[in-house]
């Protein structure tokens, strides 16, 4: 989650990140309606020039992503895409958000490959992932989903079906049955195995 802004732009927010914590544990989507009400008008606050502009505009792309994911407006992803790349633009490359919405902004990525099926946004969800994994910390907790994510995108540019079942397992038997780009399998395989590493064994 992004780092919290300052005076009237952080009160603007915290209320936001209320109502959006609200919307995930109880579903309301008023809640997350007002969210990305709150999240707006901070931004306005939020000039280019602003230190806390990109925070402002990832914290409204997460909403917007929510909001996506529950409603399926093809329009909200466009706008959190939109959203996630100024942020990028903005964020110095040692900012502590930079591989958070980078990890977010290749999930969106791979929304509107999944969605559409351009190749390119497969590509660029890809290229998304690599950087995050990079800049992520090896014990933070975003990076073995980020980890699996890239798997998947590698598992799905190999193969167009996708992998379905036990993953890991299905990348193996491809292994031994391929005859397709081998090096985005193997790297899928490896991918999953650094993931399964970094998840507690209690993970759902």
């Amino acid at each position: 989650m992004v780092n919290a802004p300052t005076g009237r732009v952080r009160v603007l927010y915290r209320h936001a990140a209320d109502l959006c914590s609200k919307y995930e544990s109880g579903g309301e989507i008023c809640d997350l309606d007002e969210a990305i009400s709150l999240h707006r008008q901070a931004l306005e606050l939020c000039p280019i020039s602003h230190p806390n502009r990109p925070s402002s505009l990832c914290s409204l792309a997460i909403c917007i992503q929510f909001r996506y994911h529950s409603q399926g407006a093809s329009g909200d992803l466009e706008e959190a895409i939109s959203l996630y790349q100024q942020a990028l633009e903005l964020f110095l490359a040692s900012h502590p958000d930079r591989p958070f919405s980078l990890f977010s902004l290749a999930r969106c990525m791979q929304s509107r490959y999944h969605s559409q099926g351009a190749l390119a946004d497969l590509q660029e969800a890809i290229s998304l992932h690599q950087q995050a994994v990079e800049l992520f910390p090896v014990t933070h907790p975003d990076r073995p989903c980020c980890l699996c994510d890239l798997a998947n995108c590698m598992k799905s540019r190999y193969d167009s079906q996708g992998a379905s079942g036990d993953l890991l397992a299905n990348c193996m038997k491809s292994r031994y049955y391929s005859q397709g780009a081998s090096g985005d399998l193997e790297e899928a395989i490896s991918l999953y195995q650094q993931a399964l590493e970094l998840f507690p064994v209690s993970h759902p």
